[in-house]
Order: C-alpha cells, then structure tokens, then sequence
C-alpha cells in the first residue's frame, strides 16, 4: 500500500502506511466472506495491519505530547475503521468455529451412544466385555463378536430350559410322591379311625361294666358307713348320758364343798375382822385426823397450786384410811 499524508493544522503530517483508500480496498475486498480460510487470512491482514498502525503511532507519537495527541486521534480513527472491517470477519470466524465444535461433539456423542448400543448388545446377550475393545471394533468385527456372543447365549438359554425342564419334571415328581404319601396316610387314618373307633367301644363297655361295679361298691359302702355311724351314735348317746349323770353328781358334790367352803371363809373373816377391829378404828381415826389439817394461806400461784396437789394426796390417803377392811 502507498502512503498517505495528512496535513493537519500545524502543517504538519501524520503519516500511516495504511491509508483511507487502502481500508475502502480491505472493506470492499473482505466484508461478507464466509469460507473459512479466506476469513482467516483476512482477519490476519487487517490484524497486520491494525499492528502496523500501532507502531506507527508510537513512533510519531514521540516527538511530542501534542503531536501525539493528533497521531492517536488519527490512529484511533484509522483503527475503529479497521475494527469495522475486522469485528463481523471474527464473527463469521467464531461462527465456523462454533459449527466446527459443535460437529465434533456430535460425532464425539454419536460414537459414544453406539458404544453403549453395542455394549447393550453384549449385556442383553450376558456377555462381559471390554468397553475398550468394543469401542475400537469395526462393524464388521462387531458383526463377528455379536454372532459369537449370540451362540453362546443361546447355548445358556437351552441349559437354562434343559434345567427349567428338569425342575418341572422333579417337582411334578415331588408333586406325586406327596400325593401318594397322602394317599397313604389318608387310608392310614382311616384304619386307625376304624380301631380306634372299635377300641372306643370296648372302652365304653368297660366304662359302664366298671360304673355298674363301682355303684354296687359304693351302695354297700354307704350301707356299712350307715350301720357304723347308727352304732356310733347309740354308743355316743350313752356316753353322754353316763357323762352327763357323772357331771351333775360332781356338780352336786361341788356345791356342797363350794356351800363349806363359803361357810368357814366367812367364820375365818369375821374372826379376822373381830381381832383386827382395834386396829381399823385407829386407821380411821387417823384418817379423820388427816382430813382436819389447816392448810396455810398462800398468796402465789405457784404455792397454790402446790396446797392443790397435796390435798389431792392427802384425800386419797383419807380415803384409804376410811376403807380400810372394808
């Protein structure tokens, strides 16, 4: 690209290798490209050159502040009009990029559900193998492995039914030998119900010959027990009369001694009484002697009470004094 001098108020130029006619070329030449590696070498044209502005700027910008102020107000302007070229480029970039991410996790998902088809395969079959294996088969080796696998499920499946119909027929068999051994015991049972039944009745014969027995035996034990308990009452009877004669004598006997008895106690204490008269009459004299005490005047409580208890004392020795011998 050629040059392009600017002429800006100080009559001075900025100049960029980028030039306006040179972006109106870029515009025209890279707007709307959708092949994938034209939009990669566009993009790093128009980055190149973007860079190159870059440089530029630095360069002029260091002759002195100003100046450099205008040569980055230039190069911003160049630059945002190469963004404007550049920014839709990245976009369509993004885009195939985006496509080509997306195509590749579709056949990355695409590879791995046909792994677990055909690992589902050997599963349903009850075949073990290697998920590394089965992912690195061609169709036709998997062809070949799933025929494999198929025979020997197959040969599982008729063991499988050989030793289903096996445990049918032994359990049919159980079956029957269970119904025969029923059978047996039922006709077992019918024979013992049949003794049983006889034994019953010779049990019952007994039962009654023995009841009719004990009854007779009971009969004559009633009657002796009856005979045993009329001897025993008539001989109690006259016991008690014997007795009873026997105790109204000593009874008679008693009084009499009791009547004595009385009699000479009583001579015993009126002589008792009569040597001891004397003496009664001193007690109850001084008894009566006692009960004539003056008490002496108090004045306190407490020697009242004092003069209260004595005479409850002194009145129950009066009082025994009065009875004595009575």
């Amino acid at each position: 690209m050629s040059a392009e001098v600017i002429e800006l108020e100080e009559s001075r130029v900025i100049g960029f290798d980028v030039t306006d006619t040179a972006i109106a070329m870029l515009r025209t030449q890279l707007t709307g490209l959708t092949e994938y590696k034209a939009v990669t070498n566009g993009i790093a044209v128009v980055r190149d050159l973007r860079v190159s502005v870059e440089a530029t700027r630095k360069a002029l910008k260091e002759e002195s502040l100003a100046w450099g102020r205008k040569v980055d107000a230039e190069a911003k302007r160049i630059t945002e009009q190469l963004k404007a070229i550049e920014t839709p480029l990245r976009l369509v970039k993004q885009q195939i990029d985006d496509a080509k991410e997306a195509a590749k996790k579709a056949a990355e998902s695409a590879r791995i559900a046909e792994v677990e088809r055909r690992l589902k395969s050997f599963e349903d079959l009850e075949y073990s193998i290697s998920p590394y294996r089965v992912e690195r088969f061609s169709d036709a080796e998997f062809c070949d492995e799933l025929e494999k696998a198929s025979a020997k499920f197959r040969e599982v499946l008729a063991a499988r039914a050989e030793a289903k119909a096996k445990a049918e027929a032994d359990r049919l068999k159980a079956i029957a030998d269970e119904a025969a051994r029923a059978e047996a015991m039922r006709i077992e049972r019918e024979q013992l119900a049949v003794e049983r039944k006889k034994l019953d009745a010779e049990k019952a014969e007994r039962d009654e010959a023995n009841r009719i027995a004990a009854e007779a035996m009971t009969a004559e034990r009633e009657a002796l027990k009856a005979e045993r308990d009329r001897i025993a009452k008539a001989d109690f009877e006259r016991q008690e009369k014997v007795q009873a004669e026997a105790d109204e004598k000593q009874r008679i006997e008693d009084a009499k001694k009791a009547e004595a008895n009385r009699t000479q106690l009583a001579l015993e204490n009126s002589k008792r009484l009569e040597a001891l008269k004397p003496d009664i009459e001193k007690v109850r004299a001084f008894g009566v002697m006692i009960n004539a005490i003056e008490y002496p005047c108090l004045e306190s409580l407490q020697g009242k009470q004092l003069l209260f208890d004595v005479n409850v004392y002194v009145q129950a020795i009066v009082k025994v004094c009065k009875e004595f011998q009575s």
